[in-house]
């Protein structure tokens, strides 16, 4: 009953978590401007009558006013360059905090001379029912792109960090109390954008975390980062893994996996992002010369980094709003496994990548074991997305899979995933997966059908 019980909870943790990352991927270019308008148009009369968002929507189309507002404000921020890359980002990240340490010389008044900036709030996140679209109150929070919970959480401490798309990273040390107390742990980190944080396996005090910048979801405001981060007290101060720079700059990075029997090997996955959103969108192009996306390993503890594994990817087009490169090609999960591999033997690496599917290394290369519906295809890429999770059930590793292309989102699971490729995927069917999902209401699998679109 016990692995039962267990297998049911990762099953629906899988589910929920394949969903939650597609839904965000997808959403900012799939729904439209109009979908901002308040739901209850009597209950909030400035809100409904005062709807500008088309003014700075990065997804409006040339010619627009929202359109050229939106570039506007991207040139500006550019100047004297046509594009903004990581050099830029780097600069203002310098101006910010030269700006948060210099003193005010002068003050409106004797008692501010000498002064530096104190924050004035808001110190409440919850937003009261009048400022909403739907007339109910709610907490205030952008997209959350990653969490870790330390592996020796317990009542007294329980250490869970947290990464957002265009917050930084922020820490709780008492992650099971009813409301848990965060802090900002972004010292040093030169992005405020997110896309994936990983512990050290290696480091049993869960001193040492990785934080991966840049957002990697694809969509038009997925800001672009700065490469790889590295702390070794539990976050609180960071400093960049250098040769993760040339590799992941003006891209994100999605996710980051270290090896459980070698500290030095790190693999991390990069995904199409983009420099210059803000408040008023625009930076909706990844600059020129950006580095190829996809699986980048390094076996001298980040000095240095390698790019193994791509698969072609979009290319920009600079007559459309926000370059149409969306996911296709980027990696969006990297994990470790060992479990049935003989005594002696390497623990295998697995990843997903955007339209393609699943992949593992194997005798010193990779090969594919699930096959994404997207097929690959240039006309998938902005709606196609494969997550997996890997699910050991003693010597045998179950794996579990959302995938979606063009059609709706299926969920399959294949229950000992230590076995010849070949058996597993065709490389356009995937003979050896079960698919849990079926379309039909009632059935057991109608719960996984279509999971992401609400039926």
């Amino acid at each position: 009953m016990t692995r039962m019980a267990r297998s049911s909870l990762l099953r629906r943790y899988s589910l929920f978590s394949i969903c939650a990352v597609t839904l965000l991927g997808i959403s900012a270019f799939l729904v439209p401007s109009a979908a901002a308008y308040p739901i209850q148009p009597s209950f909030n009369h400035f809100l409904y009558t005062n709807h500008d968002d088309f003014l700075y929507d990065d997804n409006a189309q040339p010619g627009t006013e929202g359109a050229a507002l939106a570039q506007q404000a991207y040139d500006d921020r550019a100047y004297p360059h046509q594009f903004i890359d990581a050099t830029q980002a780097n600069n203002a990240y310098n101006a910010n905090q030269a700006l948060a340490s210099h003193p005010i010389p002068v003050g409106d008044s004797a008692s501010r001379n000498g002064r530096s900036w104190q924050l004035a709030g808001p110190l409440d996140p919850e937003a009261v029912s009048q400022a909403t679209y739907t007339g109910r109150p709610t907490a205030v929070s952008g997209r959350v792109t990653a969490i870790v919970v330390a592996n020796d959480c317990n009542a007294t401490v329980c250490r869970v960090w947290l990464g957002a798309a265009g917050g930084g990273v922020w820490r709780t040390d008492n992650g099971l109390a009813a409301r848990p107390t965060w802090k900002s742990v972004n010292n040093g980190i030169r992005s405020n954008a997110i896309g994936s944080l990983a512990l050290d396996p290696n480091d049993h005090s869960g001193r040492t975390i990785y934080v991966g910048t840049g957002e990697e979801n694809g969509s038009s405001d997925s800001e672009a980062g700065v490469g790889l981060y590295k702390s070794t007290d539990f976050g609180d101060h960071w400093h960049l893994v250098e040769g993760s720079f040339p590799a992941a700059k003006d891209r994100s990075i999605g996710s980051v996996a270290i090896d459980p029997t070698n500290a030095k090997h790190i693999y991390i996955g990069t995904d199409v992002a983009r420099h210059g959103s803000s408040a008023s969108n625009g930076g909706r192009f990844s600059p020129p010369g950006a580095p190829v996306i996809g699986l980048y390993e390094s076996k001298d503890g980040g000095r240095t980094f390698s790019l193994v594994f791509s698969k072609e990817s979009d290319v920009v087009n600079p007559g459309s709003p926000n370059g149409s490169d969306f996911f296709r090609g980027g990696v969006s999960k990297i994990q470790f496994s060992s479990t049935g591999l003989p005594a002696g033997v390497g623990p295998q690496v697995y990843f997903s990548m955007f339209d393609y599917g699943v992949f593992r290394s194997a005798n010193g290369s990779f090969e594919q074991i699930f096959a994404s519906a997207g097929g690959g295809s240039v006309a998938n890429s902005a709606t196609s997305r494969t997550e997996f999770s890997l699910a050991p059930m003693g010597q045998k590793l179950r794996i579990y899979v959302g995938d979606t292309g063009a059609s709706p989102a299926d969920f399959y699971r294949v229950d000992d995933a230590n076995v010849a490729a070949a058996t597993l995927t065709d490389g356009t069917n995937n003979p050896g997966w079960i698919k849990l999902s079926n379309p039909t209401p009632g059935t057991p699998g109608f719960s996984s059908y279509d999971y992401c679109s609400g039926l």
